[in-house]
Parts: C-alpha cells; sequence; structure tokens
C-alpha cells in the first residue's frame, strides 16, 4: 500500500521482539494464564505485521482487527 514495501532483515541486524504478556501475580489465575498462553502461542510476526497493516494502512479499528484475529486463531468464538 502506498509504494511502500515490507523489508527484510536478510542479514539478521534487527534482533527479535517478541512480546511477553505481564501480570501481578494475584490475578494470574488459570483462566488468565490459559488464555495468556493461547495467544501467544499463535502470536507471530508475520500476524502482528498484518494486524499493524490493517490498523495503520486500512484504518480499521484496533479492537476490530484484535477480535478477528483471536476468533480466526480459535481463541475466541466467533
Amino acid at each position: 500500500a502506498n509504494d511502500w514495501v515490507l523489508l527484510e532483515d536478510d542479514q539478521n541486524l534487527q534482533p527479535a521482539e517478541n512480546i511477553v504478556p505481564i501480570v501481578r501475580e494475584e490475578v494470574a489465575v488459570d483462566s488468565v494464564t490459559n488464555a495468556l498462553n493461547a495467544v501467544s502461542e499463535v502470536l507471530t510476526t508475520q500476524t502482528v505485521t498484518e494486524m499493524i497493516r490493517r490498523i495503520r494502512i486500512d484504518g480499521e479499528d484496533i479492537s476490530t482487527v484484535a477480535r478477528d484475529f483471536l476468533i480466526q486463531q480459535g481463541v475466541l468464538e466467533g
């Protein structure tokens, strides 16, 4: 879009930027940790890039993009 090109880091100059959830111990009950693990399991650089494109380029609502992702990945029911 907009004549932009996604660059490939073929020389591994950019370190991994992993997304890590942080929660207080008192709220880290099984249901919360299970939900976070389910999301972490399917969250990849490719899916994050696609979601950012939908938000920044296509102008879609953040909550809609996030919900679509969770439904597509089977984390949420539609």
